[in-house]
């Protein structure tokens, strides 16, 4: 009689075993998930507005400079309001990985380099179980591991939504970003550095950028994130000094 009950025991066991790893493996959920960016709202750069918005960004930059980036920021305004730009978020175990997405059309890519978008935005390795949150730039040919922390305060409001068929909440932060994100993944990733909800945003609006999902592909293996070996490590605070220092020269 005990043998009989050490050996339903140890079936009861390995049963429930076998059932916590198999959810684990489900609630691990690798993805990867095409986002649109786009402006949000368009503003006319003709108008006061539009010049507001421009003359915004060239304020604490010498004459010189200040021309450049200002033709540059226009142009790439302008690309965004005429076209969608995508990307790519993949989630993996404990990371993921969010960038400008390869399968562009050339004339698009091209138009992309010549404006600095990559540059400018860059990529965004987080770790998610720490939130912490590395973002990669390419600036005057040097490499960048610009490092922070996600540690933002959300709302969770009382308003739903369905993206490409997932249930989705809405969240704000004090800077009037939206998201709207969804407990069916079980990540805590999104576009940019935007992470630490019970589940991954599938909309993200920001500062007139809009990110929305597109596509969303479930993975059966681990993704391999890949992230460049070499680069300077810097924080957040002191990259931005950095820039203004370097465009002040």
């Amino acid at each position: 009689m005990q043998k009989k009950l050490l050996i339903i025991g140890y079936l009861l066991i390995t049963s429930l075993l076998f059932c916590i790893k198999a959810q684990n493996k489900e609630l691990s959920n690798y993805h990867q998930i095409t986002y649109d960016l786009s402006l949000f709202d368009k503003i006319n750069l003709n108008s006061e507005q539009g010049k507001k918005a421009l003359d915004s960004v060239t304020k604490n930059n010498s004459s010189k400079d200040a021309e450049i980036i200002k033709s540059k920021t226009e142009n790439l305004m302008r690309i965004l309001q005429s076209n969608k730009i995508p990307f790519l978020l993949t989630i993996g175990e404990n990371a993921s990985y969010f960038t400008v997405k390869e399968e562009l059309t050339e004339n698009m890519f091209k138009k992309l380099m010549q404006e600095g978008i990559s540059d400018k935005i860059g990529s965004f390795y987080t770790e998610l179980n720490t939130g912490k949150v590395i973002n990669i730039r390419n600036y005057r040919g040097n490499t960048y591991f610009i490092e922070d922390k996600q540690n933002k305060k959300w709302t969770i409001t009382n308003e739903r939504k369905n993206i490409l068929g997932y249930k989705c909440i809405k969240a704000t932060d004090s800077d009037n970003t939206v998201v709207w994100y969804t407990e069916d993944i079980k990540s805590t990733s999104g576009p940019l550095e935007f992470s630490g909800l019970e589940g991954t945003i599938l909309e993200l609006n920001l500062n007139g950028m809009h990110f929305i999902a597109t596509e969303i592909k479930k993975l059966e293996k681990v993704p391999k994130i890949k992230i460049p070996k070499k680069g300077k490590v810097i924080s957040k605070e002191d990259f931005e000094k950095f820039i203004k220092e370097s465009e002040k020269e």
